[in-house]
């Protein structure tokens, strides 16, 4: 038996890398939850963002210490290539209770991932959940108020490089009459430390405010 062992053992170590592996691949494919959408923008909101009613507001839901947000900032930049003229916006998560871990600095730092974009802070998030964001990536494209576009720009979570969520903001972004699309989100929970019953769990609670 004994000569068996060390044999046991590696293939014990080799199942448990095998099956830990599986699971991160299966979570960094997993969509996040997306809530009730608005079809038309309210005047409300719509102030709030500082927006005129006219040309194509673009908005990104961040949560600002989510690990998997910087390919969503990537993606988007890509895609907005072909409309610099769009108005586009960071609703960027903020606690009105910030624990001890809160960092200030990521916060920051998105005002360098998309230097034509003005940066809005969203207070617990209130902004982005009327809007049915859930998880942080979520873009929204507005055109003279009414909904184009709702979804995720990236193929999994952390993801870099071409997919199909950022070519079809890019085709409603460069064309008024294309259709209408909803991809898949993929990030944290936007609330991260206190995901809904229908999020998955937080890749980023670890380093997150309490909502």
């Amino acid at each position: 038996m004994a000569r068996w062992a060390p044999r046991l053992a590696v293939a014990t170590w080799l199942l448990l890398c095998s099956a830990g592996y599986g699971l991160l691949m299966v979570h960094g494919v997993t969509p996040g939850a997306v809530g009730p959408t608005l079809e038309t923008l309210p005047k409300e909101l719509q102030e709030r963002l500082r927006a005129t009613a006219g040309p194509t507001l673009v908005l990104l839901c961040a949560h600002p210490q989510c690990p998997c947000l910087p390919s969503s900032l990537g993606e988007l930049r890509a895609a907005l290539t072909s409309r610099p003229d769009a108005q586009v916006r960071l609703l960027v998560y903020t606690p009105t209770n910030p624990t001890a871990n809160w960092s200030t600095a990521a916060a920051a730092a998105l005002r360098d991932a998309l230097p034509n974009a003005q940066v809005v802070a969203d207070p617990d998030g209130t902004m982005a959940w009327a809007l049915g964001a859930r998880t942080s990536g979520h873009v929204f494209v507005y055109d003279r108020g009414h909904l184009r576009f709702s979804g995720g720009v990236t193929g999994g979570r952390g993801h870099h490089g071409d997919n199909a969520g950022r070519r079809s903001l890019a085709r409603v972004l460069e064309n008024p009459e294309a259709e209408s699309a909803t991809p898949a989100v993929f990030g944290c929970p936007l609330r991260a430390d206190e995901p809904a019953e229908d999020e998955p769990a937080s890749c980023c609670s670890d380093h997150s405010a309490r909502d």
